[in-house]
């Protein structure tokens, strides 16, 4: 009988952890296993699109219609499917320039119609660039203006990183039959997958770093002097970069693996960015990977001119001022007082030599842009500041606070809401000081389609709606909010 009992209880434990994976697989989380006639439907509207798209353009060169007498059918599909991936990668190209002529359009004019907001973006995050509170940024725009998000699968804060970005990694059941307008969270660059789940015209964004502190900061956020075997050496960072290899191959045999975060311990800004770390020390390919990143990101900004780069963006995408207003996120609640000699950043470099690359490329570029917008940038940067202090000092308590960072033991710096804040700005500061995790979980909600929080906002609106249609005065009869569904 206890043997029975034993073997029941067995059983079932078997097919509860079966649902669980179940649940947080990348298989039931998709359209595809829900409904896999919807999921064809939205591709075969995106290869419609650009076909579309490719004729509107007078190209000669488009999709196979018709079979030869040679091929078989097997293999026109095939070939067919080869071109729509080349598109979709070639896309951007296209999109850059027809936006590169918008902008010239509102630079040559100052009328408000000839600036087009842009609403669909994608933000590649790269690791401690200051990319946290960019997500902020973007993820309020979405938010505020009821745009579709694309959402990690339910169990994951990121899009399969440290793998390269696939759509199964995306949570199509709240994202549904529709595109994305924005792509947030972590994921590293693969430009074709990424197209296939976002609207055809959306612009790529990121943000890089001085490779020497952006190096040092990973290493100390990540905890790399523990992976190492090196947390108690007076100069961890200059005794692994002294024999980077050993080290590492013996954090890999105590490990028993390599660890993901260990993925960033060199040319982290270029892992994210989709560089094979077979590459780091090929000079010809590197180039080439700049020349394409180049090619297919509408910005790229640099960290270390923070407030100029959201001006930028702010010029470039045709946003308002208070679209950009921030506050620091994930910032290092202390830093260690290790000093950087020259000896030590010329090692940093050295190590990290395709960051460093592509760091001085876009820099160049960066300031390139700021000087086609001539003497208004100034005067736009002038008052963004002098917007920016006043919203910090009004929603950001005084009081220092700190927790630890996602996952880690590190500490960050804590964002607590100014208690004297007035209740006409309080929803406003709520959503600036919300960090990428939170407006993860809150999205999900958002989004989901049957249960809690739109649902909830239906009922609620639903006797609003009513009363309004019966009220004849003047006066609206409905509050339109911000954040309710349409």
């Amino acid at each position: 009988m206890k043997l029975k009992t034993y073997f029941g209880l067995l059983l079932v434990a078997s097919v509860l952890c079966t649902a669980f994976w179940a649940f947080n697989s990348r298989v039931i989380q998709t359209e595809l296993f829900i409904n896999p006639s919807s999921v064809l439907q939205r591709y075969s509207r995106r290869m419609e699109d650009i076909w579309n798209t490719e004729r509107q353009a007078g190209k000669s060169s488009g999709f196979r219609t018709g079979k030869s007498d040679d091929d078989d059918e097997e293999s026109q599909t095939s070939s067919d499917i080869q071109e729509l991936v080349q598109k979709l990668m070639n896309q951007s190209a296209i999109n850059k320039k027809e936006q590169v002529k918008i902008v010239s359009r509102v630079k040559e004019s100052d009328t408000i119609e000839s600036c087009i907001p842009q609403d669909t973006i994608v933000f590649l995050k790269t690791h401690k660039t200051g990319s946290s509170t960019l997500t902020n940024v973007f993820n309020r725009y979405a938010d505020l203006r009821e745009l579709t998000v694309a959402l990690p699968i339910i169990g994951y804060n990121r899009f399969r990183w440290p793998l390269h970005f696939h759509w199964t990694s995306v949570d199509m059941y709240r994202l549904g039959q529709n595109y994305a307008n924005f792509l947030t969270n972590h994921a590293r660059y693969s430009r074709a997958s990424m197209d296939a789940i976002m609207e055809l015209d959306s612009l790529y964004i990121t943000i890089l770093r001085n490779p020497v502190y952006q190096f040092e900061s990973m290493f100390d956020y990540m905890e790399f002097s523990k992976l190492l075997g090196l947390h108690n050496a007076s100069d961890p960072i200059r005794r692994f970069l002294l024999k980077p290899y050993e080290y590492l191959r013996n954090m890999t045999i105590a490990q028993r693996g390599f660890p993901e975060t260990a993925n960033l311990i060199r040319n982290g800004m270029f892992f994210d960015l989709g560089l094979n770390p077979r590459s780091y020390d090929n000079r010809t390919l590197i180039m080439k990977e700049i020349e394409k990143i180049d090619k297919e990101f509408f910005l790229v900004l640099i960290m270390e001119y923070f407030d100029e780069s959201l001006v930028l963006m702010k010029r470039e995408l045709c946003w308002d001022l208070e679209d950009i207003v921030y506050v620091k996120q994930n910032q290092r609640h202390s830093k260690k007082s290790e000093m950087l000699t020259p000896s030590l950043k010329a090692m940093i470099e050295r190590w990290n030599g395709a960051d460093v690359l592509l760091y001085r490329h876009f820099n160049k570029t960066f300031w390139r842009k700021i000087k086609e917008h001539g003497d208004d940038f100034y005067k736009d940067l002038k008052e963004f500041r002098i917007k920016n202090r006043q919203v910090q000092q009004d929603c950001l308590s005084p009081v220092a606070a700190k927790e630890r960072a996602f996952k880690l033991t590190k500490e960050v710096r804590k964002l607590q809401l100014n208690p004297l804040v007035s209740n006409f700005d309080r929803y406003f500061c709520d959503k600036i000081l919300t960090n990428e995790v939170d407006y993860l979980k809150y999205f999900r909600l958002k989004f989901n389609p049957i249960f809690g929080y739109q649902r909830q906002l239906k009922l609620e609106r639903l006797p609003q709606l009513e009363a309004g249609q019966k009220d004849q005065s003047n006066q609206q009869p409905v509050v339109q909010f911000l954040w309710s569904s349409k």
